[in-house]
């Protein structure tokens, strides 16, 4: 009885599923994706997030250049340290890495990484070869067509490099000597660099387009305004104390209070100069930031002046106690110096890296 009962069960079952079939709406046959349209999709996907990360990345390099350092906070818990533990500045400490000088192996360090920056005079001269070499050849005879059309565009391209490359190592020299805090160094790269960005743009005005033609002096692109030093620091706006908010005491070891004297004539001279330049490189007196009042400037004993090393001093002073017994001595007198004075040296003049080397190889130092 029970495998009838369940005999007719399954009948039932049966019928129902037929019953139930006949109300069912056909199903469509389902398409099969097309990989193409997946492979787009998937393209379109990366593209969208790497123009998002290029717009991110934008901002924040435009945000670095424009925000005010003095409003700017820490972000990570490294920078907040580093912020915290960066030394302080004092004027009794400056003058007294200035009186103690440098040994052989510290000037052989300092003229190393010179010249492993690219920064010595060979790369420099190649410059300033390239750019005679096509105002040559633009104006010769044989017409523009007698110089590869390639020579401008190396000369540009290895004129930027070298100005961001001297700029950064004119402000490491001024971090050094001042001893400038994680934010002072912060805020003398943004404002360094969107004077460089000024410098560039014009710089790119005057690039040559199209066939070669005769240019004159006037027409050239301003090649000394990024690679002389000598040139570019003549604009007060790399003046240590417009780079950075310097405190009292940092500008005490500067020339700044000496300049705005002059400006101003304050010194009691009646041969004040309004315009007095902020920068002399071939300047050789010495001042004594530790007078009572402002800083005190003198000139060096007759026949103790340094000779060799004009320039070393134009931006951080010398001070009373540096021995310059033996001037006329390349290496001993660079040995006098503080390690922020050689490096503005090697700057103004880089041809004296390799005549450093030298001395020191001959000395056995």
């Amino acid at each position: 009885m029970a495998e009838v009962s369940n005999e007719e069960e399954d009948d039932k079952a049966a019928a129902l599923e037929a019953l139930l079939e006949q109300f069912r709406e056909p199903e469509e046959p389902r398409k099969k994706a097309n990989p193409l349209w997946i492979i787009l999709a998937l393209m379109l996907a990366v593209a969208g997030c790497w123009l998002a990360m290029k717009v991110t990345e934008g901002t924040m390099m435009l945000s670095k250049i424009t925000a005010a350092p003095q409003t700017m906070k820490p972000a990570k818990v490294a920078d907040r340290s580093l912020a915290k533990n960066s030394p302080k500045f004092s004027v009794e400490t400056y003058v007294e890495r200035c009186r103690r000088g440098m040994t052989p192996q510290q000037v052989r360090w300092i003229v190393g990484d010179f010249q492993k920056a690219g920064l010595d005079d060979m790369r420099v001269e190649k410059v300033w070869q390239l750019v005679h070499d096509f105002q040559e050849a633009a104006g010769s005879e044989k017409g523009p067509g007698w110089m590869d059309p390639d020579m401008p565009k190396l000369a540009k391209s290895e004129a930027m490099e070298i100005g961001w490359q001297q700029r950064t190592w004119y402000l490491d020299a001024l971090a050094d000597g001042l001893s400038l805090d994680v934010w002072q160094r912060r805020q003398a790269k943004e404002r360094c660099g969107v004077h460089l960005l000024e410098t560039e743009v014009e710089f790119m005005k005057k690039q040559p387009e199209g066939e070669l033609h005769p240019i004159s002096e006037a027409e050239a692109p301003p090649y000394a305004a990024l690679v002389n030093p000598s040139h570019w620091l003549k604009n007060e706006e790399m003046a240590p104390w417009r780079l950075v908010d310097l405190t009292d005491a940092q500008l005490r070891i500067t020339w700044h209070d000496w300049i705005m004297s002059r400006r101003d004539g304050s010194t009691g001279s009646t041969a004040y100069d309004s315009d007095y330049p902020w920068f002399d490189s071939g300047i050789t007196a010495m001042l004594n930031p530790l007078a009572a009042e402002s800083p005190q400037i003198g000139d060096f004993s007759t026949g103790d002046a340094p000779s060799k090393i004009d320039g070393a001093g134009s931006i951080l002073p010398y001070t009373y106690g540096q021995d310059f017994s033996n001037p006329g001595n390349l290496k001993s007198e660079v040995m006098a110096c503080h390690p922020a004075q050689l490096k503005i040296l090697l700057l103004l003049k880089p041809d004296l890296a390799a005549t450093l080397m030298d001395d020191l190889e001959a000395s056995g130092d």
